[in-house]
């Protein structure tokens, strides 16, 4: 409500950094530290300006010296893979360095190239980050934070422990150890990991690359890119070497991995309708961006008419019949939102266009007005 009580609309991010920056920033700097943040989902420097004035008129409204807030960026757009050094120069006052936010990336990688037939992407599970227009978005990071001088952090780890399975415990530290090699192999100076338990398999393969450093700020690794001296451009960002064709995707894509993308987010949507952030499925992390590129697949498969490894070809209708499938085994509760995942799911994969994002739409109908109708029958008993 504003000051005449007429209902108003703000964005989460000012409303988390507002509440979180007045009641802690002064304390964590009397203590030596400092008001920390990482800012996602940028598509541009231009929003790095505006974020960096409004670090700027907080800290001047606190009373605090510039530099008291120190801030990453994660980098999963393509638009903020363009500007990376932008972006860095636009928050210079604050920025400790960028984040690879991988899945989100190659979401937008799929809305970004939705219409174009030469960008096809195949399952999940064989979707890699040794494709060149991926090895180019890490080799980019790292090139451009070290020559910048701050760090480059590495992509999220999505495999899971699990406690009662010790052989799933050990295969998510294998797949972790794996990653994470590479990542310090190309110069990344930390990572992230699903799971606090793993945080000792990442630290220790960054060890065996770092030795006793903090970090590889001052290596430059060499890159293999088209430009000069080897430097990544935005044409190896758009590289299409490595993509599957149409007419060679139906060895690519399996109904398996279809069913797997359905199966995954509806999970994701359901705990996210219920208000969770996060979930485990099959003993990996799912969050809005699995989800987001779980239905940008299928929306881009169904498009191009492509034909799964079983010889079927995918359709919107078929894709109905296997949600309406996988929603008659899942395991149901009185509570739970699965119809309305499924809902979701469907306008957000099967549509005439590919929605930007889920939420948008989803947080209307899906949350905003079931709150709405709940606050209201409950005002209704005083009635």
């Amino acid at each position: 409500m504003d000051a005449q009580g007429a209902e108003t609309q703000a964005s989460a991010s000012i409303v988390d950094f507002g509440l979180y920056f007045f009641h802690n920033a002064e304390a964590l700097v009397e203590s030596g530290r400092g008001a920390y943040f990482c800012i996602p989902k940028m598509e541009s420097a231009a929003e790095a300006r505006w974020w960096n004035r409004m670090f700027l008129l907080s800290q001047s409204l606190k009373g605090l010296p510039v530099g008291s807030i120190r801030t990453t960026a994660l980098i999963e757009t393509l638009g903020a893979a363009i500007e990376m050094e932008e972006i860095i120069w636009e928050l210079r006052d604050h920025c400790v360095g960028l984040h690879a936010g991988r899945w989100d990336y190659i979401f937008s990688m799929i809305k970004a190239f939705r219409h174009d037939p030469t960008f096809l992407l195949p399952d999940r599970k064989v979707l890699t980050m040794d494709l060149p227009f991926l090895q180019a978005y890490t080799s980019r990071i790292v090139d451009v934070c070290h020559r910048r001088g701050i760090h480059a952090l590495g992509g999220m780890a999505t495999a899971f422990p699990d406690r009662e399975d010790p052989e799933k415990t050990a295969e998510a530290q294998r797949r972790v150890r794996e990653d994470k090699q590479h990542e310090a192999a190309q110069g990344f100076d930390g990572t992230w990991v699903a799971h606090p338990s793993l945080i000792p398999v990442a630290r220790e393969a960054f060890e065996e690359v770092l030795g006793d450093d903090d970090n590889q700020i001052d290596w430059v690794p060499p890159t293999s890119g088209s430009g000069e001296n080897g430097a990544i451009t935005a044409e190896d960002l758009l590289s299409r070497e490595g993509l599957p064709t149409t007419e060679d995707l139906s060895k690519r894509v399996s109904e398996e991995g279809v069913r797997t993308n359905i199966r995954a987010g509806l999970a994701y949507l359901n705990a996210w309708l219920s208000g969770q952030g996060a979930l485990k499925v099959d003993h990996l992390v799912e969050d809005v961006s699995s989800v987001e590129i779980s239905r940008a697949q299928i929306w881009q498969w169904i498009r191009r008419g492509v034909q799964l490894d079983n010889g079927r070809v995918l359709t919107g209708l078929l894709v109905d019949r296997w949600i309406a499938e996988e929603l008659a085994i899942t395991e149901r509760s009185p509570v739970d939102h699965f119809t309305e995942a499924a809902d979701v799911f469907r306008s957000g994969s099967m549509g005439e266009e590919l929605p930007e994002s889920f939420t948008v739409a989803a947080y209307d109908k899906h949350l905003v007005d079931r709150r709405a109708r709940a606050f209201g029958s409950f005002t209704g008993v005083f009635h």
